[in-house]
């Protein structure tokens, strides 16, 4: 699944598709009249997908589609900016606050979303092996490479970075 690139602009706007890599052949996912989509995740076990939605409005809200490309608003008041899925039912993102982001673990079946801590980075990535995911943190002009495990709860430092990273 790819998403806003160049070759997927129509309409005044960026959509969803997939691209078979063999035959090349393109399959249009959404068709959003009332905006742009970008950042398209697969949900895991499933033929559904959710993207960011910039509505035409300046709007911006986390959506999922079925395989029909049919959307639903997934949280009505969190403005997600990345995402990644731990499991099926539980989503990390990225959320923009008045002066930065925070980072929320969200269940997208009950609409529920928690923050878990204050001024974060643009990069989530899922620990191999592990159910932990790591993220950047700031404080002030410092950032720091941090895990979270949401089944413990626990958060544990992994590195400062060098001053002006």
């Amino acid at each position: 699944m790819v998403g806003g690139g160049l070759d997927l602009y129509r309409n005044e706007q960026t959509d969803i598709l997939t691209q078979n890599l063999n035959s090349g052949i393109k399959q249009w996912k959404s068709a959003t009249s009332q905006g742009s989509e970008y950042s398209p995740l697969r949900i895991p076990q499933t033929e559904e997908f959710i993207a960011i939605r910039l509505d035409t409005t300046r709007l911006q809200r986390l959506y999922r589609y079925d395989a029909k490309g049919a959307s639903q608003l997934l949280f009505t008041d969190l403005k997600v900016c990345y995402q990644l899925w731990l499991s099926a039912t539980t989503l990390v993102c990225t959320v923009l606050v008045a002066d930065g982001m925070d980072l929320y673990l969200a269940d997208p079946q009950s609409g529920k979303a928690t923050r878990i801590v204050q001024n974060v980075g643009r990069s989530l990535h899922k620990l191999p092996q592990t159910n932990a995911i790591s993220f950047i943190q700031w404080e002030g002009e410092i950032a720091t490479v941090r895990t979270y495990d949401p089944q413990s709860q626990k958060k544990k430092t992994l590195v400062v970075l060098p001053s002006g990273v």
